[in-house]
């Protein structure tokens, strides 16, 4: 499995990068470059790839609930304390430095240069003390002002209740994570700042499944170490009795692809509603056993260190890079359903590419800013 996760991480970065480039909507210096729906033939392939690339987020939380389980033993109070001490470096550390980033470039970047003013938010002199402080958490429609770090916001409040969803998961066994899934599925609870069950779902799976693991491997090694005078043979047919399950057959990981598609497709293509929530929240069901049975297959490739190593960096820094190359190439083409659909996929690759460059220079000419900004991985 942890082959597995680090062939996933860069990929998934780069497919959140694709899910916030958005040249639909495009103003400049006070000006409306795109309306949206103005190109419906590239909206439409826009939203597929969007449909497609949903479980990218939810994946995110499953590694990251799959990883603070990572131990054998108990759930104990010095566990918690030092998994939590961990997370302040790795999450909240570079959590307030990329907010303050993105709030210095939000207020200052026009003033400076008036090219970067999108015509739209706050300036400046808009910010007082109170509505600074809630920059870092809730700037309106639940997401700070680094918009990309709502994930980091609620990720950080989950690792917090950790504790309940243990015992929760202990106790409750699989019926927890049933109850958990529905109401991710069906979306019936209101979504808080900080508390979302789009995080506590797939936290509590990727929880789910470690534990599961280590429960495998503790059974293993009881049998093993009870069978002293007993033949290799019957050693192994005991410890395989207790073997995780296999990855899903190329078929079943054919026939859950053809299934996903499909999904996404009629959300795509037949669903009316801009926002069909249940549906887009089955589409993630379905998506991520899917997407986990094709990384494990492919995990025996591993990207090479510099790149694997700026994941974060990407993550923290793209939208910043993204937001003035959406609206200077938009400007700069000719504009139409291909040529917007062209360069939605071309701006995100170009902007991995720069993000990546950054990051390798600032580690070798800063590596201490380099490691706060990523959270000392």
């Amino acid at each position: 499995m942890s082959k597995t996760i680090s062939f996933l991480r860069f990929p998934l970065i780069c497919i959140v990068v694709f899910i916030h480039t958005d040249l639909s909507d495009i103003h400049m210096a006070g000006r409306q470059i795109v309306a949206a729906g103005e190109y419906v033939g590239y909206e439409t392939f826009r939203h597929f790839l969007q449909q497609l690339f949903l479980l990218a987020v939810p994946a995110f939380f499953a590694i990251s609930g799959y990883l603070f389980f990572n131990w054998q033993g108990k759930f104990t109070k010095d566990v918690y304390v030092r998994k939590i001490g961990k997370r302040v470096r790795t999450l909240l550390v570079p959590y307030l430095l990329w907010n303050l980033i993105v709030w210095a470039v939000n207020t200052l970047g026009p003033l400076l240069l008036p090219s970067l003013a999108a015509g739209r938010g706050a300036t400046l002199v808009d910010y007082e003390l109170p509505r600074f402080l809630m920059a870092f958490w809730d700037t309106g429609g639940g997401k700070p002002v680094c918009i990309q770090l709502w994930f980091l916001r609620d990720l950080i409040v989950t690792c917090l209740v950790s504790p309940v969803i243990y015992y929760g998961l202990e106790h409750g066994k699989l019926w927890l994570l049933l109850l958990l899934a529905a109401l991710f599925a069906t979306d019936i609870l209101p979504s808080v700042p900080g508390l979302n069950i789009a995080a506590i779902f797939p936290f509590a799976l990727g929880a789910w499944w470690r534990r599961r693991e280590t429960l495998t491997l503790t059974l293993t090694n009881n049998e093993t170490l009870n069978t002293k005078h007993e033949t290799l043979n019957q050693v192994s047919d005991k410890c395989s009795s207790v073997q995780a399950p296999e990855r899903p057959s190329v078929q079943a990981t054919i026939a859950l692809g053809v299934v996903y598609i499909a999904l996404v497709s009629f959300v795509t293509f037949f669903v009316e509603e801009e926002r069909p929530i249940r549906l887009m929240r089955l589409s993630i069901l379905l998506g991520l056993p899917l997407l986990f049975a094709i990384a494990s297959r492919l995990s025996g490739f591993q990207w090479k260190t510099p790149v694997a190593q700026s994941t974060f960096f990407v993550y923290g820094s793209h939208l910043i890079l993204l937001s003035f190359l959406e609206r200077h190439i938009v400007c700069a083409i000719p504009r139409s359903d291909l040529t917007l659909s062209i360069a939605y996929l071309l701006i995100p690759l170009l902007v991995i590419s720069l993000c990546v460059a950054a990051s390798v220079c600032l580690q070798r000419l800063c590596r201490p800013v380099w490691l706060a900004l990523t959270g000392f991985r």
